[in-house]
């Protein structure tokens, strides 16, 4: 589980430089192991920087995605280490949920478009290029079923949640969506065909049925012209 992993969070614990940034890693760390603590409402708790602040942090939480990358607080509470160890804990939250976690190169292309190479590589992780922030904020604002993507080509669509599966950059899971949303088509054609087959060949084995059965009741008889013809038996006639 993330939430116990000290060494990751030691690594973040160096990332605060402000007063209101340490007390939040002090607070992270002695409620680490209390399982109401992932609660948004206790993370927000902890914000003693102002309304403006709480509102950028509401964002946050919320996945507005939008409102997070162009706020000018963000340049000012992510260099604090603030929202790198909210971060931590909102992907605890994921991990203790079952949601998965979300490596999203993609992604952070955007954010380093937006953002000069200092604040970018702060943010990012060192091995695997990836920023916790984003894979935080874009993970909530999936499962929110509030954040759009694009893609190589330049397509654009958006993603609803809550979603229990791996995003990868090369989007492989849609391709795999998409397959089986295209075989159950051909499976829905395959049953529905074949069930106008069956429905057919019932209908022709009625027909047959009849026409056996029409044939059964008609029997030769001379008429009073003298010549013989089929005619139809009537129930009580000669046995019948």
């Amino acid at each position: 589980m993330l939430s116990c992993d000290t060494t990751l969070l030691s690594q973040f614990t160096a990332l605060s430089k402000s007063a209101s940034g340490a007390s939040l890693t002090s607070l992270i760390l002695s409620y680490i192991n209390k399982p109401n603590f992932y609660s948004y409402s206790v993370i927000l708790e902890m914000v003693e920087e102002g309304e403006e602040v709480r509102e950028f942090l509401k964002s946050f939480v919320e996945g507005d995605v939008e409102k997070v990358l162009s706020s000018p607080l963000r340049s000012k509470i992510i260099p604090s280490g603030l929202l790198n160890l909210l971060s931590i804990t909102l992907l605890s939250h994921f991990h203790q949920n079952g949601l998965g976690t979300y490596p999203l190169p993609p992604l952070l292309a955007h954010l380093k478009s937006s953002t000069s190479d200092a604040e970018f590589q702060s943010l990012c992780n060192a091995d695997e290029v990836e920023s916790i922030f984003v894979k935080c904020l874009y993970a909530n604002a999936i499962n929110k079923g509030k954040v759009k993507h694009v893609t190589n080509d330049g397509t654009e669509f958006i993603v609803g949640g809550p979603i229990n599966i791996p995003f990868t950059s090369s989007f492989s899971f849609l391709k795999t969506l998409q397959i089986k949303v295209e075989d159950e088509i051909e499976r829905v054609e395959v049953l529905k065909i074949s069930i106008e087959k069956e429905e057919q060949e019932e209908l022709q084995k009625d027909e047959e049925w009849i026409k056996k059965k029409n044939e059964s009741i008609l029997k030769v008889k001379e008429g009073k012209d003298g010549k013989r013809k089929r005619v139809k038996v009537e129930k009580g006639e000669e046995g019948f």
